[in-house]
């Protein structure tokens, strides 16, 4: 009987393990998903908000360029977000930042430049931080004379996503000792009995056999 209690246990919390590790990937998924698609839509909002307002209202390339420069500078002092313009040859004018260093051109830049307004993931090549930027095209007539691009650190969002994991995986562990104890219990309630049972037909058996 003791055989049959390890295999009830091992049985039943292997197939908890297994939904737990399922549960927890699956939350990974959604929460880095949530997360990372709610700063994607807010950068693509901001740019696009932006460059609208530039394309609309001004047509002289001179003028237009003077008024991203001062729009630029009032980002200076923003540690959430660095504000650049770039030109259409893959060079930066603009850097609320201060640091004009060539990056490597990234789909949002290059997208822009076919009049799409787009965002992406990706690793600075000279400080190694993983960012993440939204680039629309700045139009004058109707032609594209540059981009304006929103860039902005990963680094608190995945702190963020990686505190949750870390507290679900926390959780899911405890819940595994709880359902391992309470398994030891219910399997000792069940099988305890049919111990009995067994025991006692054993003893008739030899009483019969008399």
């Amino acid at each position: 009987m003791t055989g049959i209690k390890k295999r009830w246990v091992k049985d039943y919390i292997i197939g908890i393990i297994v939904i737990l590790i399922v549960f927890n990937l699956s939350f990974a998924l959604i929460i880095r998903n949530y997360y990372y698609s709610s700063l994607r839509q807010l950068l693509i909002n901001k740019v696009n908000t932006s460059t609208e307002f530039f394309n609309r209202y001004f047509t002289d390339k001179e003028k237009i360029t003077f008024l991203l420069k001062n729009y630029v500078e009032d980002y200076s002092f923003d540690e959430d977000f660095i504000i650049q313009v770039w030109d259409t040859k893959g060079k930066v004018l603009f850097c609320s930042s201060g640091l004009n260093y060539a990056e490597n051109l990234q789909s949002d830049y290059i997208l822009a430049l076919q009049d799409k307004v787009h965002s992406s993931i990706y690793i600075n090549n000279i400080t190694m931080e993983k960012l993440i930027a939204a680039s629309a095209p700045i139009k004058v007539d109707g032609s594209i004379v540059g981009v304006l691009r929103i860039i902005t650190s990963l680094r608190e969002v995945d702190s963020r996503i990686k505190y949750y994991i870390t507290f679900v995986i926390f959780i899911s562990f405890v819940l595994v000792i709880f359902l391992f104890i309470l398994s030891l219990t219910f399997s000792k309630s069940i099988i305890e009995p049919i111990k009995d049972i067994n025991e006692v037909a054993k003893k008739w058996q030899g009483v019969i056999s008399m």
